[in-house]
């Protein structure tokens, strides 16, 4: 006989397996052919220390939500207006982001380059007449004005310190020499201006080259805020306050638009030249420039520059409808 259980030979007349303990039937079950393999579970077997095997998480798929092909316009997300303020952020600091700090202690440490200008006061008095204009800064005479200035040498002031009073309105037609031009850019307000160490070389075929000091910092509050608060922040934290800019080509303003008729010749920060980056740029980009240049004149209310522009001589000619007297006292 065989346990129907577990398939162990037991004793005919046995009661119980003696291998599994299985109650045996009352009749004898026969010898199979082959061994009855059991269905139940085999008995717990002690743990196994191997660690599991490794099984490779399945990749989850990305989910991309197409656009409907023919979907209507307010579907659409709204285009961003376009501030071409990026263009004057893009002028001013471009290359100093991509040069590198190397470069940039270069430029900005570094002496505006010089184009062999050199004015006296004999230049700047003759500008004056010319242009006819007289300054009465807080009430100083000359001899005072000029200690004044002595005294804050290398300082700034701000222009919202002061009240601003333009007066007596002219019809002007005159001419600056480049010597005169350079004189009155960089003495009519030295503690004021944006920039300094300017010079101005012009040629008798009408184009002109300058070499400034730019004080950025002074050019974002006073001239560019709005252009200023988009700049990010990694990168206006690179920008120096000072920078020195060169520039050449032709350019005139017709009634206080600049016209620009190419791009420039040269456009250089420092030693850094800007035409590589954006000398592509578009007649309407360019545009977009100057229109934040142009800032720099149209400050003074109803100041109408018809004509501004280099004749033959290499001296400017100016037509312009303008104060002649401004005054400045304190808040």
């Amino acid at each position: 006989m065989f346990c129907a259980k577990c398939g162990e030979k037991i004793e005919d007349n046995a009661r119980f397996c003696t291998s599994c303990g299985t109650v045996v039937d009352s009749e004898p079950l026969q010898a199979p052919s082959q061994p009855v393999i059991s269905q139940q579970p085999a008995p717990p077997q002690p743990p196994q220390y191997a660690p599991p095997p490794y099984v490779r998480p399945e990749p989850q798929p990305q989910i991309f939500y197409a656009q409907p092909q023919n979907a209507p316009p307010s579907y659409a997300p709204p285009k961003k207006k376009r501030h071409i303020g990026c263009f004057v952020v893009l002028f001013l600091f471009l290359a100093i982001v991509g040069a590198g700090l190397f470069v940039y202690a270069k430029f900005a440490w570094a002496p505006p380059r010089d184009l062999g200008i050199r004015y006296t006061q004999a230049d700047f008095d003759s500008a004056m007449g010319k242009i006819g204009l007289q300054v009465d800064y807080k009430g100083m005479d000359s001899d005072e004005l000029t200690q004044y200035i002595d005294d804050h040498q290398g300082e700034k002031l701000l222009l919202d310190t002061y009240n601003w009073q333009f007066s007596d309105y002219q019809e002007k037609q005159f001419k600056l020499t480049a010597e005169e031009a350079t004189a009155f850019a960089n003495e009519i307000a030295p503690l004021l201006t944006w920039f300094d160490d300017v010079q101005i070389k012009t040629y008798s075929d009408g184009h002109s080259a300058g070499s400034y000091k730019v004080h950025f910092d002074k050019i974002k509050d006073e001239l560019i805020p709005d252009v200023a608060d988009n700049i990010p922040k990694a990168v206006s934290d690179l920008l120096p306050d000072t920078f020195n800019l060169f520039t050449e080509g032709s350019f005139e303003i017709k009634e206080n638009n600049i016209v620009v008729p190419d791009q420039l010749d040269r456009l250089e920060v420092g030693v850094v030249p800007l035409l590589p980056v954006i000398g592509d740029l578009s007649d309407s980009d360019r545009s977009a420039v100057y229109d934040y240049v142009e800032r720099i004149y149209t400050q003074i209310p109803e100041l109408m520059i018809h004509s501004l522009k280099i004749n033959q001589s290499g001296d400017f000619e100016v037509s312009a409808y303008m104060p002649t007297k401004v005054t400045l006292t304190d808040k």
